[in-house]
């Protein structure tokens, strides 16, 4: 029969019943055991800052919002996977009532909160499978000018911005640009908005440049210019984004409704974005 390996130590001064051992001991020839790490998920985040929490974690599950509102729930112990239906927006904050209690609250950005209780249990087939009921359902629609009103009042311009934007929703976006000095706030020093916030913003605004046009070509010429590309927070994004928006704006040239300041403006805006993916 193999021996385990001999532990070594010393006891503790003042109390024999303790002992302190070489967990490092090993027979002749053993090898010393090695960290496996196996993948269970991969989670890409979007290149913008998220006022609530996008990942819950239980002794048990990892859950984490999807861009449509469905909520993935990962066992982390089997790798057994769900996906929980049922939120219309972006999912904005989710938690869990206890490390032992699966319990999941997710919020979304139309102002929905649901509650699900987790469970396991076989299919029709006999195959394992993770169960999501919801509990709670409240729906309290929200007027979202309202609360941008209140931020940009308060000069909360961060918190306003990554609202807005986390509705995915331009109109909204394009109504705040308007009720702000944006020029002024992105010459501030320091700038009161995050690399990512500038940077989404630069891309919402591009996929709706055929409305109000000069409008959003002017907002989208003094985002360009405060782009930093080397920030850390946006450095695996902006190569990807400014090619989305170069793309988009070369487009635009070639449509016959554009009128010459358009055209001009646009030409300027592809130059500087162009300049900008140059010294990538």
């Amino acid at each position: 029969m193999r021996m385990p390996p001999l532990a070594t130590g010393r006891c503790i001064p003042g109390d024999n019943r303790v002992v302190v051992y070489d967990v490092d001991v090993r027979l002749g020839g053993e090898m010393q055991p090695q960290l496996e790490v196996t993948p269970i998920t991969k989670y890409g985040s979007d290149p913008v800052l998220v006022l609530g929490r996008q990942i819950a974690v239980s002794e048990r599950y990892i859950c984490y919002g999807l861009k449509q509102g469905a909520v993935r729930v990962i066992n982390k112990n089997t790798g057994l996977r769900a996906l929980f239906k049922g939120l219309a927006q972006r999912v904005t904050d989710m938690a869990f009532f206890a490390e032992d209690v699966y319990l999941l609250a997710s919020a979304s950005m139309d102002g929905r909160v649901y509650v699900w209780k987790i469970t396991e249990g076989p299919d029709d087939d006999d195959t394992p499978q993770i169960i999501g009921k919801i509990v709670i359902a409240i729906e309290a629609p929200v007027d979202p000018t309202k609360e941008l009103s209140r931020l940009v009042y308060e000069h909360k311009y961060e918190e306003a911005f990554t609202y807005a934007l986390q509705r995915s929703d331009v109109w909204i976006v394009s109504w705040l640009c308007s009720q702000v000095d944006l020029q002024g706030i992105l010459t501030s020093n320091p700038l009161p908005l995050s690399q990512g916030v500038l940077l989404s913003l630069l891309q919402q605004l591009a996929c709706d440049i055929s409305n109000d046009t000069s409008r959003k070509l002017s907002w989208m010429m003094d985002t360009v210019v405060a782009i930093k590309p080397s920030d850390g927070m946006i450095a695996m994004h902006v190569r990807p984004i400014l090619d989305q928006v170069y793309s988009i704006l070369n487009h635009q040239v070639s449509l016959p409704n554009k009128s010459v300041s358009e055209l001009s403006s646009i030409r300027v805006l592809m130059k500087l974005i162009n300049s900008t993916i140059r010294g990538l």
